[in-house]
């Protein structure tokens, strides 16, 4: 999955969740409950971590290469959004 298909697919995940979040009386707003899920045991469900590639798109500049955890390639990874709503609404 590329980086405009995450873009696309985090903008539907983060209107989901500020809409059930309202629905549910709670706060809307997703930046600190991702640091928070973020910050937690690291084996987050909410998350596939993406641990291969880069973002080398001219031989000239070397880029970043996916790692385990955080990275500046894919900062959290790839939303599984059937576990990232819901936590994120709650």
């Amino acid at each position: 999955m590329t980086t405009r298909h995450v873009i696309s697919k985090i903008g539907g995940v983060t209107t989901w969740s500020n809409a059930r979040a309202k629905r549910l009386g709670g706060k809307v707003g997703i930046n600190p409950k991702l640091h928070a899920l973020a910050s937690g045991s690291g084996d987050s469900s909410d998350f596939f971590d993406v641990t291969t590639g880069n973002n080398q798109l001219d031989p000239s500049v070397p880029g970043y290469s996916a790692t385990t955890g955080w990275d500046p390639v894919t900062g959290l990874g790839t939303p599984n959004a059937a576990n990232l709503v819901p936590a994120l609404a709650s």
